[in-house]
């Protein structure tokens, strides 16, 4: 294995060299979004490339943090850039690209990155698979590093082949509450007009819907005067190029779902092996509780996946009660920090222990 700076003046071999198998995979490190990345992060971040044999299999960022007013920690970052803004363009299922092709094969990439990564204090992995998380834990024992857990996220999942095998009425298999309050809404809604769910036909037509549902994520975030997904200014850059990118291939839907001709909401979202995986979402306000459009748009784009013959339908991750409610499952995830024996940091970790 080795280290490799990722040359910004030649990406395009780079990707061509990106694992094979990663041309979509249930994780977010497929072609696509390793080319988005490299095509939106800003000129002023350098990667790297984690490459065995002729395979890329990770890329990895650097930060410098300064904790305490006093000590400063150097970081490497597992595919994402150390940019605190740029990496709020969330990754999920994170690991190594072709990860899966053996058990001990993520151990030994986290045990050379441990040895042989320059300058690093500790080696963040955030949102980790479940198999990441411990193949970390596993190298970073057997080098004498230690692993803290900064986040526990679980991914809800609707498993739709369970859904199929009970004659395929998804909201029959839901709780009675959410049963009613679907059923509620989707009676108001249809008062206006037939529901219907479109994807988009074309990449332009992708890209105008995307730029809607932006437009009504919004609106609906400055109502809570929160911190939305769209305040980054490389979200909306990164994700048009991954429409771009990959829309003709089938790997990115973009719906709208409407009641007659009135908007209730537009989904983004990713698609891979059967797995969609709902990204992002923007709906259009509802003045009476009772109109639940995000329900009513899951459920819709829920159906189209049921008749598509996809296998799982991923909320990703996050307690959104939503999401719990439509979901018959959930596939786990954490945020590791591996950190280096030395005594500050030993120290620090103690500290944090007590006062948790």
């Amino acid at each position: 294995m080795r280290l490799a700076r990722i040359d910004r003046s030649d990406d395009a071999s780079f990707i061509a060299a990106w694992h094979t198998g990663a041309l979509c995979e249930p994780r977010f490190l497929s072609k696509h979004w390793i080319e988005a990345l490299l095509r939106t992060i800003p000129e002023r971040l350098t990667l790297h490339a984690l490459i065995e044999g002729d395979q890329p299999r990770a890329v990895l960022g650097q930060s410098l943090e300064l904790r305490h007013r006093l000590v400063k920690v150097r970081r490497w970052h597992l595919n994402e850039t150390g940019d605190r803004i740029f990496d709020r363009i969330t990754l999920e299922y994170n690991g190594f690209a072709g990860q899966g092709d053996e058990p001990a094969s993520a151990e030994r990439r986290f045990a050379w990155l441990l040895a042989h990564l320059p300058d690093m204090d500790e080696l963040v992995a955030r949102n980790a698979t479940a198999e990441t998380g411990a193949a970390l834990r596993a190298a970073a024992m057997a080098s004498g590093w230690k692993v803290r857990q900064t986040n526990v996220a679980p991914a809800p999942t609707l498993d739709l082949q369970t859904v199929r095998a009970a004659d395929g009425e998804f909201i029959a298999t839901l709780g009675k509450n959410t049963r009613a309050a679907i059923r509620r809404a989707t009676r108001l809604y249809e008062e206006i007009g037939p529901i219907r769910l479109e994807r988009a036909e074309t990449v332009a037509d992708a890209l105008a819907w995307f730029e809607r549902l932006e437009a009504l994520h919004i609106e609906s975030w400055q109502d809570r005067s929160a911190v939305h997904a769209f305040s980054n200014p490389y979200f909306r850059p990164f994700h048009q190029h991954l429409i771009q990118a990959g829309y003709a291939q089938g790997r990115v839907d973009m719906l709208r779902i409407r009641a007659g001709n009135r908007e209730i909401g537009y989904l983004y979202n990713l698609v891979c092996g059967g797995r969609v995986m709902a990204y992002q979402s923007g709906f259009a306000a509802a003045t009476d509780n009772r109109w639940k459009p995000g329900l009513v748009s899951h459920c819709a784009a829920i159906d189209f996946c049921l008749r598509r013959g996809d296998r799982i339908y991923d909320f990703l991750a996050g307690p959104a009660r939503y999401k719990v409610s439509l979901a018959n499952g959930e596939t786990p995830m954490e945020s590791l920090v591996a950190f280096a024996p030395r005594w500050h940091l030993r120290l620090e970790d103690m500290l944090r222990q007590l006062r948790s």
